[in-house]
């Protein structure tokens, strides 16, 4: 969405804090359909307590670093 296209734009590392469903919308609206996808049908370990997501965005292509750590 927008909100996401703006921090985006600013090109600086950022923090968004959030659960599956958002973190699901992130990865699709980057255009990672497959970890989205594996998100969503549970086959991607859920989250726990303290768990996050790390992506890259380079020269607008987006890359999954590492998904629940």
């Amino acid at each position: 969405g927008r909100g996401l296209e703006e921090i985006l734009h600013r090109g600086e590392d950022t923090l968004i804090a959030g659960h599956n469903v958002s973190l699901n919308m992130v990865l699709r609206n980057l255009g990672l359909q497959a970890e989205a996808g594996a998100l969503q049908d549970r086959l991607a370990p859920y989250f726990g307590q303290g768990d996050y997501t790390l992506i890259e965005v380079k020269e607008g292509r987006a890359t999954l670093l590492g998904l629940n750590l």
